[in-house]
């Protein structure tokens, strides 16, 4: 689980868990939907996280990018020979 413990991240937070659900539910119809996905998104692994995971079981990172903050990012791992 993520460490979400800095300002910017309780901000983001409070929006997801109580802004997110409204606005989507009410644009989509389904709010249990968006109700769902500030939890979902709380599960993800950090991109340092996942890379420890991959070095774990032979994997070399070669390249990572972050993207719209850190919403995304692109790692790109070779397996070693």
């Amino acid at each position: 689980k993520q460490d979400r413990s800095g300002i910017i991240d309780r901000v983001v937070d409070f929006g997801m868990k109580n802004v997110l659900p409204r606005i989507g539910g009410l644009i989509s119809k389904n709010y249990e939907a968006y109700k769902y996905l500030p939890d979902s998104i709380e599960g993800f692994l950090t991109t340092e996280m996942l890379a420890n995971e991959l070095e774990s079981v032979g994997f070399e990172i070669k390249y990572t990018k972050s993207f719209s903050m850190g919403i995304s990012t692109l790692l790109i791992a070779q397996k070693k020979a």
